[in-house]
């Protein structure tokens, strides 16, 4: 279980493929520190959007890390989570902190982290 398996990257490009999830991670603090929309989202649809905002990040991040480094990535993952959800609770206009949506973002970050688990079995 300690090898990169699909996530063999020549030297050089290496730096390539913290692409992904540094663009998500960028995405993912706009959407959550953006004011809020008038339109209320349908009930339910708002933790999806954590759900697979989470998964991604962590899937892009765990295939940037490696296999051999998934505690930290998905600790990472967890950690910047929470810290978005801190940050919407200090804004100004109407956003708040929600353990739902931190558990959401842990589902989703946990998800991609079997689903990886299995990829990499492979």
């Amino acid at each position: 279980m300690g090898d990169d398996k699909g996530t063999d990257v020549p030297k050089r490009l290496e730096i390539f493929k913290w692409a992904a999830p540094i663009g998500l991670a960028i995405l993912i603090a706009w959407l959550s520190l953006s004011p809020p929309s008038d339109q209320a989202a349908p009930v339910g649809n708002d933790k999806i959007g954590h759900v697979l905002a989470y998964g991604a990040l962590t899937m892009a991040t765990l295939w940037a890390a490696g296999w051999a480094r998934w505690t930290p990535a998905l600790m990472a993952c967890l950690a910047y989570g929470a810290v978005m959800e801190v940050a919407q609770g200090l804004m100004p206009f109407g956003r708040e902190v929600s353990l739902l949506d931190m558990a959401a973002n842990t589902a989703g970050a946990l998800a991609a982290l079997a689903v990886f688990w299995i990829w990499s079995r492979r």
